[in-house]
């Protein structure tokens, strides 16, 4: 039902001309879709179309169809050209006009959603269809107000905006592009019309288009698509006009990383179907992107660029018909950016920003798979910049945008070499939602993430304290927090996870929590290093480094196991926080309020691998931390952090008892793929081969793994403890001679 406010709906005339001009649009509407569906059918009518389009000219008798007062009554914001750009800035007003008449007195209803605006008007009324500011300004008013009022709208306000950029001046499209592009501008507008009116939903018709996404070329060489063998990125602008059911099937699969340019993505947009809890969603600007310092591991990190509903947006803007608009409560994309009001300021921060997070998606050293679903040309360009820089120089890896834009000038980024772009890149040219249909259809060919079952709780000072979504996001991108059942995964993924283990790759919590990691250490010794942590804290320590506690290990003796096993125990007790990244804005801060305010002064343990960057600077802020905290952490005998805090509390952990050494051949044997034959010869010549120092977890692991046993860290470990360049070189021509005897 046709409904506006109250001011409104109380003045006949008023209603009655409003109600007019809904009337009005919806007849155009149904004119012009039936007009330029039957010119879609051939190709010489489709450039017709095009021209149409781009001289913004409109059929003579569906214009006499239009109440001049239409045209009287509303500023068209920018000049646009074309007829539906006009048509849909005007929806966007009678949008506001079913929650207020304008701004209100002294901007009134401004200030209620939080929104700092300097609007100019046609008339001495200010009502919304008086309104001069412009379209990006109008779009960030109606958006905030929409999600306000707890509308999760299918209005894809983005696409408008996208599609009036590209017919500037100063872009060519090609009549595909073009059309594709206006005929899904149509749909949105249709969208509005039933947003105001139900019925409309019912009877207006829809331009629907000719398949033209190949699914198939998705799995097959050279983009292989896949989740289990490649670090997956999807990139994606706002999908609202997309089924919800469409766009479940493809938010709640296992992606690494999502980079959401939709500021709204979680109010109607694909964020807010994620339906499992192993997400992190985090607001993304420069900042953000420079703090992190890994991928989450079984979760999916997903980014929203900002919080306005164009994430170029950078308030205080000023624009025609406004002055220094800004919704107070919002960060924006561009954040921090010096200039960012110049395209190209913007252009080098986005690509700053994507530089960074594709450096750490590298650094798990396999494949990556990243799937661009945008019209926005220009995002895909920064994408393929950044991936050929000199800083990320990606080898591996496919790139797949889907998107009606043109792709013209990637040549020139790929320095014209045709056969590498080819084996990395490939654009299909069709509708974004196409996309979103497909995995539809083949749903059941995809496993989706499956959802901790878990009430996200820790220890506190009075039994369980049960952390909510912001609570739970405010730590997840410095820690992660072992909450109830957080080591729970399938068989399939439990078992991938020791044989990762047994590969020489650190334990997961999953792999601690079912003694796949073997107890390397008496139960007696545990239990004492247990109960030294409890006394600890037990009170805030006076002496500063009595906050730290560490394993201290000779080389692949399992010290970082041990220390994961002491804060797996303890964590059903105190609240255990894991390490991801240091950032300096917030890591104490973080802390004081899990401290403070969630756990109500309940102690906490945190965990951390003396291999991170910053790994000082932590030690540091535990130490200042006026808090129940300890630090616990594996470190080698040379480590200098060992030097640097004297007084630390310390456990000396440098062989492992004669009775795991059976159980250690045992378990590494039944995870290597060695054939039976060599593996049972391996076992004869043990004792001959591996004597002493070398009876540690590290080097049985190698001796019964080979080639199949992971050494980064162990190497990396040693190299750090190399204090002088040349103790460095020298190691390095000693590893060059044995591989190259």
């Amino acid at each position: 039902m046709l409904r506006f406010c109250q001011e409104i709906e109380s003045d006949k005339k008023k209603r009655e001309m409003y109600q007019r001009k809904v009337r009005s649009i919806a007849k155009w509407f149904s004119n012009a879709v039936e007009r330029y569906r039957a010119m879609l059918k051939t190709e010489v009518d489709a450039n017709r179309l095009n021209q149409e389009l781009e001289s913004g000219s409109i059929d003579a008798e569906v214009m006499a169809e239009l109440s001049q007062d239409l045209l009287d009554d509303f500023d068209y914001a920018n000049g646009a050209k074309m007829a539906y750009f006009q048509m849909s800035d005007a929806l966007v007003k009678l949008i506001l006009s079913k929650y207020s008449y304008g701004p209100g007195y002294r901007n009134s209803f401004l200030v209620l959603h939080g929104i700092t605006a300097e609007l100019t008007f046609s008339d001495v009324e200010k009502s919304w269809i008086s309104c001069k500011a412009d379209a990006s300004v109008m779009t960030e008013i109606v958006t905030k107000v929409l999600r306000d009022e707890g509308a999760e709208f299918g209005i894809d306000f983005v696409a408008l905006s996208t599609d009036r950029e590209a017919r500037s001046k100063f872009t060519h499209q090609s009549t595909t592009s073009a059309c594709l592009s206006a005929m899904r501008c149509y749909n949105v507008i249709r969208e509005m019309l039933a947003f105001l009116d139900s019925d409309y939903g019912d009877t207006l018709p829809v331009f629907t288009f000719e398949e033209l996404f190949r699914y198939d070329d998705l799995l097959s060489e050279p983009c292989l698509f896949s989740f289990d063998n490649s670090t997956t990125i999807l990139i994606v602008d706002s999908v609202h006009d997309v089924r919800k059911d469409y766009r479940e099937a493809v938010s709640n699969l296992r992606w690494d990383l999502v980079i959401d340019f939709d500021g709204y993505s979680d109010c109607g947009g694909l964020q807010s179907t994620v339906t499992h809890n192993r997400i992190q969603k985090e607001i993304l600007y420069s900042t953000v992107a420079s703090n992190l310092s890994q991928l989450p591991v079984d979760c999916t990190l997903w980014y929203r660029c900002g919080e306005y509903s164009s994430p170029e947006f950078v308030p205080p803007y000023s624009g025609s018909g406004c002055k220094d608009f800004d919704i107070n409560a919002y960060a924006h994309f561009h954040k921090g950016c010096i200039s960012a009001t110049r395209i190209r300021e913007k252009n080098h921060n986005r690509e700053a920003i994507l530089e960074n997070l594709f450096i750490i998606a590298r650094a798990r050293d396999r494949m990556i798979n990243i799937v661009a679903l945008t019209d926005n040309a220009m995002i895909v360009q920064s994408v393929v910049k950044v991936i050929n820089s000199s800083r990320v120089a990606l080898d591996d890896y496919f790139l797949t945008w889907v998107g009606v834009s043109e792709a013209e000038g990637f040549d020139v980024l790929y320095d014209h070499d045709y056969e590498t772009m080819n084996e990395h890149f490939v654009h299909q040219q069709c509708p974004v939602y196409q996309f979103f249909q497909a995995f539809a259809e083949h749903s059941a060919y995809w496993s989706p993430r499956k959802s901790l079952e878990s009430n996200f709780s820790l220890p506190g000072s009075s039994g369980t304290v049960c952390l909510g979504e912001n609570e739970r996001n405010n730590i997840a991108n410095d820690f992660v927090a072992l909450y109830d059942h957080c080591e729970q995964e399938s068989q399939e993924q439990s078992n991938i996870l020791r044989k990762r283990f047994y590969s020489g790759n650190a334990a997961s919590w999953n792999t601690i929590a079912n003694d796949y990691a073997l107890r390397l250490r008496k139960a007696a010794d545990y239990e004492r290093m247990k109960q030294t942590i409890k006394t600890l804290l037990g009170q805030t320590q006076s002496e500063a480094q009595k906050r730290l506690f560490f394993i201290r290990h000779t080389a692949g003796i399992g010290g970082s196991t041990i220390a994961r096993q002491l804060a797996w125990d303890l964590h059903s007790e105190y609240a255990v926080l894991e390490v991801r990244n240091y950032s300096r804005d917030t890591f104490k801060v973080r802390i004081e309020h899990l401290y403070d305010v969630v756990l109500n002064k309940a102690p906490i343990i945190i965990f951390a691998e003396d291999t991170m960057p910053f790994f000082k600077n932590i030690c540091d802020d535990i130490c200042t931390l006026e808090r129940r905290c300890i630090l616990i952490a594996a470190c080698r005998v040379d480590s200098s952090i060992l030097r640097e805090y004297p007084n630390a509390n310390k456990e000396n952990v440098t062989s492992i008892l004669d009775s795991t050494i059976p159980m250690l051949q045992e378990r590494y044997r039944n995870n290597s793929d060695l054939s039976k034959d060599t593996l049972r010869s391996k076992d004869e010549s043990f004792n001959n081969e591996v004597q002493g120092a070398m009876l540690t977890p590290f080097i049985i692991g190698l001796y019964y793994m080979e080639k199949g046993f992971s050494i980064y860290s162990y190497v990396k470990k040693a190299l750090e403890g190399c204090y002088e360049t040349r103790f460095a070189d020298i190691l390095a021509c000693m590893a060059i001679c044995d591989r190259f005897d």
